[in-house]
């Protein structure tokens, strides 16, 4: 007989519990005391956000439009120096005059000196005095033009933790301050995506980004060089030559230790190579031959000079971007500090470096930029003998800049303050002073600077056309690639400028910022929204 089949027991049937009005009314106060301690934790830090980073601080509303049938020039709200209107040829208006543009390193100058030679009238806007000013990523680069570029893997990650444990031992060679950016959603936005490139990447992914951009990186040195041979007398300026590096591997890993390459050298043959170079009786050297270096600052102020006295380019300094014009897919006129700009059929190229992400925001776009800040020593040999090669190990990077030794170190996410922090400055020179030990007196007497170095999340630069704008351009965000290719990126940028195709670069691909741009809604823009619907309720604090 077949055996019979357990069932299990039939479930009771359980009707709806019913809440009372009182249990609906406490669950109604939960929420909303959960809603709003939610609410004021979100306001509290970004009014912490407000007060520590002016620069995020919403624009007030752009300035009228100057009237009509007034003329240029004279017309009220009119920049000062805008009599000479842009020509009805080409024409373009570049955001910034570090070696980048704004505040950053070479691309905006690079990029005006290439649109010249390209037979177009350049207009620069630049918020401080010129070309490589105090503050601006040129004046802290180190100088290094080494054929490499290294991008971050999980491992990187965990040194960089390392690094955030307090009280931890040795130099800190890379620091978070929270208080600058726990409240700024554009900071954990660039992190999430960065960490999407970096820590959550496949090794396969982050190699083949490696092998495509690293021609992209030999051809834009070359393109450096080609501009340094070029322009009268800007070689000598730059101090650039072939001179080698010499990488001092000791027990610390991560920061520049993570740029070695060469062959391995007995401390001996190291003394022969460059004397004055020191490390610990445990220290290992490699040595690069073949490294070339020069100086951003001088090879960025020598240009700028060049661009105005030779090519009738226009620098117009302290001049702030405070907003855009725009009318269809164009941008008409810049709304900057010193008044309106008319755009007119000109091309507008945003050269705004470590400041690349608030221009992008004021056009309702969210560009993949923060700064990385920097700090650099700037020990004056006074006539004496000095480093002849590129030094370097886990901690600090010195570069011989002419009369000059350049100690670079320390990479910091902060938001956009350039003050030298005095400790941070001690911290650089104690490890400058173990690395070069028979320039200690000097560089005891050295003085520091801070940048800001612009990070894009996926560590490579954003060189291209504006999405959705027939006018706009953007040549940004080189992090370490850095002064050493912003001829070789100022190329591709007036080539597409022009029309041109640049095929003799392989992997330009990889710089369209088209496909890696997002919508604005996490900096300026959300602060701007937010106030506008407060106003529009009625709040009174507004």
């Amino acid at each position: 007989a077949p055996m019979a089949q357990e069932h299990p027991p039939a479930r009771a049937y359980a009707a709806p519990q019913r809440h009372t009005r009182a249990e609906m009314a406490s669950r109604m106060h939960r929420l909303r005391r959960a809603a709003a301690v939610g609410g004021g934790t979100v306001c509290g830090l970004q009014a912490l956000l407000l007060y520590r980073q002016p620069s995020w601080r919403p624009a007030a509303s752009p300035p009228p439009l100057p009237p009509a049938g007034a003329g240029p020039g004279g017309a009220e709200g009119r920049h000062p120096e805008s009599a000479r209107r842009l020509s009805q040829g080409k024409a373009a208006v570049v955001v910034g005059a570090g070696v980048a543009g704004s505040r950053s390193e070479s691309q905006g100058i690079c990029s005006a000196h290439r649109l010249a030679k390209r037979g177009y009238e350049v207009i620069i806007l630049d918020p401080l005095d010129g070309a490589a000013a105090t503050g601006s990523s040129s004046a802290a680069a180190a100088g290094g033009m080494d054929k490499l570029h290294k991008f971050s893997t999980s491992s990187d990650w965990a040194k960089m933790l390392r690094q955030l444990v307090p009280f931890g031992d040795g130099f800190r060679f890379f620091y978070v301050s929270w208080p600058d950016v726990v409240g700024d959603l554009f900071f954990w936005r660039w992190l999430a995506r960065y960490a999407s490139e970096s820590l959550f990447a496949s090794s396969t992914y982050i190699e083949e980004k490696k092998a495509q951009f690293l021609p992209v990186v030999e051809w834009g040195i070359a393109e450096t060089v080609r501009t340094m041979e070029e322009v009268p007398g800007l070689l000598a300026a730059s101090h650039c030559r072939e001179a080698g590096s010499v990488m001092v591997l000791g027990a610390s890993s991560g920061g520049y230790a993570s740029l070695a390459s060469g062959e391995a050298m007995s401390a001996d043959e190291v003394k022969n190579f460059e004397p004055l170079v020191g490390g610990g009786p445990e220290a290992r050297f490699v040595v690069n031959p073949e490294c070339r270096i020069g100086e951003c600052v001088s090879f960025t102020r020598h240009l700028a000079a060049h661009c105005e006295q030779t090519l009738q380019i226009r620098i117009l300094r302290r001049t702030a971007v405070e907003g855009f014009d725009v009318r269809g897919d164009r941008v008409a006129g810049i709304h900057t500090s010193r008044g309106y700009v008319d755009v007119g059929d000109a091309s507008v190229v945003l050269c705004g470096g470590a400041w690349s992400g608030i221009l992008c925001d004021m056009l309702g776009f969210f560009c993949p930029i923060y700064p990385l800040k920097g700090y650099t020593l700037l020990v004056d040999l006074e006539g004496g003998p000095g480093l002849q090669r590129l030094a370097f190990d886990a901690a600090v990077y010195a570069v011989p800049a002419g009369p000059r030794l350049r100690v670079a170190s320390i990479g910091g996410l902060g938001g956009w303050d350039v003050s030298v922090d005095p400790s941070i400055e001690a911290a650089v020179r104690a490890e400058a002073e173990k690395l070069v030990p028979a320039l200690k007196d000097k560089i005891e007497r050295s003085s520091a600077v801070a940048g800001l170095r612009p990070f894009s999340a996926d560590e490579l630069p954003l060189v291209g056309r504006l999405p959705g704008f027939s006018n706009v351009l953007l040549n940004t965000g080189p992090g370490h690639t850095g002064w050493k290719c912003a001829a070789g990126f100022a190329e591709i940028l007036a080539s597409i400028a022009d029309g041109d195709a640049c095929a003799s670069v392989p992997g330009m691909a990889l710089l369209d910022p088209a496909p890696r741009l997002g919508t604005a809604l996490t900096g300026p823009r959300l602060l701007r929204e937010a106030r506008t619907a407060l106003r529009t309720w009625g709040a009174p604090f507004a």
